[in-house]
Order: C-alpha cells, then sequence, then structure tokens
C-alpha cells in the first residue's frame, strides 16, 4: 500500500504541527516560569538586602549596651507594670466606689424628692386654709343700685 492513499502522510503533517504547537506554548509557559523566578528571586534579594541591613543596625545598638544597663532596662520595666498594675487596681476601685456612691445619691435625691413634695404640699394646703376665711365678705340687704 501507499502512503498516499492510506492518509498516514497528511496525518504526519497533523501531528507534527500540533507538536510545534505545544512545544510553542512548552517554551512560552518555561518563559512565564522564568521571568516569575527571576521576579522572586529579586524580590527575596531585596528583602534579605533589607534584613541584613536592619540586622547590622541592631547589632551596632546593642553592641553600644552596657550588660549592667540592660539590666536596669529591665528592672524599670518591672518597675513600670509594677505602677501600672497599681494603676489599674487604684482605678478599679474608684470605679467600684462612685458606682456604689451614686447608687446611693439615687436613693437619698429620690427620697429627698418626695419630703420635699409633700414638704411644698403641706405648706400650700396650711396658706389655703389660712386664706379661706378672711376673704369671706358679708352682703348687706340695705344697699341696692
Amino acid at each position: 500500500m501507499d502512503e498516499r492513499s492510506t492518509g498516514w502522510n497528511e496525518y504526519g503533517r497533523f501531528v507534527l504541527e500540533e507538536l510545534k504547537k505545544l512545544n510553542q506554548s512548552q517554551e512560552r509557559a518555561n518563559d512565564k516560569i522564568l521571568e516569575l523566578r527571576d521576579s522572586i528571586d529579586n524580590k527575596l534579594n531585596t528583602a534579605l538586602a533589607s534584613i541584613r541591613d536592619d540586622l547590622n543596625s541592631l547589632q551596632s545598638k546593642v553592641a553600644h549596651f552596657e550588660p549592667n544597663k540592660v539590666v536596669q532596662l529591665q528592672v524599670e520595666v518591672e518597675n513600670l507594670k509594677t505602677q501600672y498594675k497599681d494603676q489599674e487596681d487604684r482605678i478599679r476601685k474608684t470605679e467600684i466606689s462612685s458606682s456604689a456612691f451614686y447608687g446611693k445619691w439615687a436613693i437619698i435625691s429620690t427620697i429627698g424628692a418626695i419630703l420635699l413634695s409633700a414638704i411644698i404640699g403641706l405648706i400650700f394646703k396650711e396658706a389655703k386654709a389660712e386664706k379661706a376665711p378672711h376673704y369671706t365678705a358679708e352682703v348687706s340687704s340695705t344697699e341696692k343700685p
């Protein structure tokens, strides 16, 4: 049989074209991967350089510290923590006492308002009772208009 009659020649060209397309897409993917890798490498190198600079800066600062100063700083920090805790306790106690005072004040003011209104009511009642007899007038029958 002849290759032309079976169609293998045409099929072979089709397969070859598909392989070329796959090869091109593989090369594009490899190029993108290389670009991404270079980008990541640049970012990592920049980050590492920044970290190295920070470490060098910290090392130079730490080198200037004396061990006694570090201990003193730790003691000061502990003292500040204790003072902060004491302040928190004082604030908490003040809040508790102010809320208790507020409750007592509310009760006293309520009772005071009731007593004050009762006293004012009695004053008005007495004032009306005293004024009522004085305003009665006698009408004389001899006077006619």
